[in-house]
């Protein structure tokens, strides 16, 4: 067998093992470190022998189908326990977001985080990654905080202890159409949006999305999106083709009109809602990201401390990250 896809499958586990989450050999294969191969059976060798004499598989094991590093065999109860959360806080979360369609400027809303990976427990809130409309972002914010006001549901920034922000939805990523390549491409990042879930999109954002984000495939070679599923695409309605009326030159004309005073009019409600939002951020910056395309809402960033973890899983596995 060969040795680089031996310890392949142990700097993925090990990555894995760092959120307790054993895999599934079909995960195995989707999520493989820096390793392509064809097919899910090309790793049918760790079914051979979890204590063979080879050095990788003595420090793999299995329990009900599920792969952890030895010694880890509590996680297979965890994880599906797990998964039974996950699944009530995903169909919580595609009700309420559906709330979001009402927002023109909003082309795509998807879950990240530990809903998305299916690693949720009782305390978990629910992370929301939205894509607006070119020149939009602030405006949509605005309006995406209001509408989850209205229904209760959205986590504030003073909400950090379980009991305030279970089940809450917190608006934390927000990324305009212009602006869909990430600006940091890493491991953790890529299993973050290798694992997002899709609530709903238009326009195909979610293709767009992940052809400016191919480098996920550096780090994931296996991985792939799934553009070719319609099952969360919002179609735009279109008044006039839907009724298949042919309007007069005038009310043409009219209708240009009233587009370029709207368009006017959003402009300056998107430069007022990005002032009034940016003040009063100011006051309250942690470790936000602010660009003019990305709000990325992250008081906590988990990438750092998830690196240094995995880099001492390796270390500990004696094995070199590369």
């Amino acid at each position: 067998m060969d040795e680089k896809l031996e310890t392949a499958v142990l700097k993925t586990l090990a990555y894995s093992d760092i959120f307790d989450y054993p895999l599934r050999i079909s995960e195995l294969y989707l999520y493989l470190i820096g390793f392509r191969l064809d097919n899910p059976s090309e790793l049918s060798f760790i079914f051979m022998d979890y204590h063979g004499e080879k050095q990788g598989l003595s420090r793999i094991g299995e329990r009900n189908g599920y792969f952890f590093l030895q010694g880890r065999e509590k996680l297979v109860g965890l994880r599906q326990r797990r998964e039974k959360i996950t699944q009530e806080k995903m169909q919580k979360a595609r009700k309420v977001l559906h709330v979001l369609k009402h927002i023109p400027f909003i082309k795509m809303v998807a879950v990240s985080g530990t809903v998305a990976a299916g690693n949720a427990d009782e305390n978990s809130d629910i992370d929301v990654l939205i894509v607006t409309q070119k020149n939009r972002l602030w405006l949509a914010r605005l309006l995406a905080i209001i509408l989850m006001e209205l229904k209760g549901v959205r986590r504030r920034p003073n909400q950090v202890t379980p009991l305030t922000h279970q089940d809450k939805f917190c608006l934390n990523m927000f990324i305009s159409k212009e602006s869909l390549e990430l600006p940091r491409k890493d491991l953790f990042t890529a299993n973050e949006f290798a694992r997002m879930k899709t609530v709903w999109e238009k326009e195909n954002t979610y293709q767009s999305f992940m052809q400016a984000n191919h480098w996920i495939q550096n780090y994931l070679p296996n991985w792939k999106p799934n553009i070719k599923s319609s099952k969360f695409k919002v179609q735009s309605s279109k008044l006039s083709s839907k009724l298949k009326i042919k309007l007069p030159f005038t009310f043409k004309l009219l209708a240009r009109f009233y587009t370029l005073i709207f368009t006017l009019c959003t402009n300056s409600l998107e430069t007022v809602a990005r002032i009034v939002q940016l003040n009063y951020m100011a006051k309250r910056k942690t470790t936000e990201v602010v660009t003019n395309g990305l709000l990325m809402f992250h008081p906590h960033d988990a990438r750092e401390w998830v690196m240094k973890t995995y880099e001492n899983r390796l270390a500990k596995l004696g094995l070199v990250d590369t």
